[in-house]
């Protein structure tokens, strides 16, 4: 992925949080007496999502202590995929790891970010699409995009 197509995820990634945040800000300023039963709801669903994601944090930990998760003879390590992605690769990349299905990662995060009031969930993905590296396009098959032509001399 060249440096210009990074940029432009990102800026449709910021542009989608203003848009949502800027429709947040509209609707609590003009609607607040119908918005308040919301935020009485999803503050519940903050409270009891964060035991939630702590108590689901340790059973995987319990999970992983129970298999064997070293890595194998050719080096497995964890990457964005770049052949199964939604928005960043970064879900595919741990169920390619984990050696599970992407949509039950999927559906497992979702619920979790849901659960946590949303702002741990995005930070989570956020950063996760920073540090994860992008799969090496030998280990996908896909071929690297080729090298931009030569420049053509100037004629006189």
């Amino acid at each position: 992925m060249s440096g210009s197509d990074r940029r432009s995820d990102w800026l449709v990634i910021l542009g989608i949080g203003l848009v949502v945040w800027g429709a947040w800000w509209m609707l609590n300023s003009f609607f607040a007496p119908l918005i308040q039963p919301l935020r009485a709801v999803l503050d519940v669903i903050a409270r009891i999502g964060w035991p939630l994601a702590i108590i689901g944090l340790g059973v995987l930990l319990i999970v992983m202590a129970r298999r064997d998760w070293r890595p194998t003879a050719s080096g497995k390590r964890l990457y964005r995929s770049r052949t199964n992605r939604m928005i960043g690769g970064v879900l595919a990349g741990v169920a390619e790891y984990f050696a599970i299905d992407p949509t039950i990662v999927r559906v497992v995060y979702a619920l979790l970010t849901l659960l946590t009031g949303f702002g741990p969930g995005f930070v989570l993905y956020i950063f996760a699409m920073i540090v994860m590296p992008e799969e090496p396009f030998s280990a996908t098959g896909v071929q690297a995009p080729p090298p931009p032509p030569p420049p053509t001399p100037p004629t006189s």
